[in-house]
């Protein structure tokens, strides 16, 4: 089936955002060493601050099917650091 150029913009939109959040997500994470806080804690409020958001605004099944999906990436490895050999 070929895609339709409303599926295209649609996907053009959602890169789109998670690139907006993405940026902002650094520029915070880089704001909080500037004031000497630890990853530790940005990371622990910011995992625990989305859960919490994502089960207020989807509720329990649907933030769990997320989660799941999540768990999926960490057993392939998808948040290990990126190394490349020279």
């Amino acid at each position: 089936m070929e895609k339709q150029p409303y599926d295209d913009l649609q996907s053009l939109i959602a890169d789109e955002k998670k690139a907006v959040i993405q940026q902002m997500f650094f520029d915070l994470w880089e704001e909080a060493y500037e004031q000497g806080i630890e990853a530790e804690v940005v990371a622990e409020i910011l995992v625990e601050g989305s859960i919490r958001e994502l089960v207020a605004k989807n509720g329990e099944d649907e933030s769990s099917r997320i989660l799941t999906d999540l768990g999926k990436l960490e057993e392939q490895g998808a948040f290990l650091p990126r190394i490349t050999l020279q």
